[in-house]
């Protein structure tokens, strides 16, 4: 008792089957809690460096996950929720690829080619983006901008 639960269950929606993590865990957290702390987790990587530890304007897909795959386990309250797979040596995420297409679908950032290969944020929607961030997470500011910095040196490589 008291450890989360890590099973899953099927959703059937609109004809598709759909792999959800259960609604709740033991700790209370539903699957939409989860996609939320990671949204907010993906939108401080891209916006809260520090000056020393810029993002390149356009930034590798691959990259990502990869960045994401490594800083899970550092930072499990924002990315517990995120699991992957390893394809073609490179990690793969749906949950993770399903909040980068939605902040593409909200324009915040641009997808440079059909393949998805590359995303671009340009300055200032970055700094819209940071400004979000830091009016909702006041609290755990130090921590997303660290996360942010080790996402960034990453990406970089």
């Amino acid at each position: 008792m008291g450890e989360k639960e890590t099973g899953i269950q099927e959703h059937e929606k609109g004809g598709r089957r759909h792999i959800l993590p259960k609604p709740t865990t033991t700790s209370g957290v539903t699957p939409w809690q989860c996609r939320a702390r990671v949204t907010d987790a993906v939108m401080a990587a891209l916006s809260l460096q520090d000056s020393g530890h810029s993002l390149p304007e356009v930034i590798q897909t691959d990259k990502v996950f990869e960045a994401f795959y490594h800083l899970r386990e550092k930072y499990p309250q924002w990315l517990d929720c995120l699991y992957f797979q390893s394809q073609a040596n490179m990690y793969v995420s749906r949950g993770l690829e399903d909040v980068l297409f939605a902040l593409g679908a909200f324009g915040l950032v641009t997808v440079e080619n059909h393949d998805y290969r590359s995303l671009k944020l340009d300055n200032q929607t970055r700094n819209e983006i940071k400004k979000h961030v830091i009016a909702k997470s006041s609290g755990d500011l130090k921590t997303l901008r660290k996360m942010s910095n080790e996402f960034a040196e990453i990406v970089k490589k």
